[in-house]
């Protein structure tokens, strides 16, 4: 056997050995540099953006509001209808997890919106697993 042959042999049982998709502790994991941010869209029957009073996004199973966290970067959404629910600022809190998100909206000191969401985080980012992303009211 030829030297090279050897080595591509090696490598490929390297590869095999290699169980990439159980690193639970997220060592040697390479990340994009992208910011991951879950929004909903709220919009009105005819696609105008909602703009809401006032919002609250609780993480059920531990009964934490996340909004305050969420309000500060975001204004600009905020104003077109845009609301983060979830972000990367949270991935390390609830690495390896998948979390229920309650959302909350008010205009006039009246609920509007009440939806639940089940998101993740990975070794990486943050991730939508489920929920109504688009609301029209």
């Amino acid at each position: 056997m030829t030297k090279i042959n050897i080595l591509v042999l090696l490598m490929i049982s390297i590869f095999i050995s290699c169980d990439c998709s159980s690193n639970s502790d997220c060592v040697d994991v390479a990340c994009t540099e992208e910011f991951v941010m879950i929004t909903v869209n709220i919009v009105d029957n005819d696609q105008n953006s909602i703009i809401l009073d006032y919002y609250m996004v609780k993480d059920v199973d531990n009964n934490i509001d996340l909004t305050n966290e969420l309000k500060d970067y975001y204004q600009s959404y905020l104003d077109e209808g845009i609301y983060p629910i979830f972000d990367d600022d949270f991935q390390q809190d609830y690495q390896n997890q998948e979390i229920e998100l309650q959302f909350i909206g008010y205009i006039d000191s009246q609920e509007v919106i009440n939806e639940f969401y089940l998101v993740g985080a990975d070794c990486c980012h943050v991730y939508p697993i489920s929920g109504n992303y688009d609301i029209a009211i």
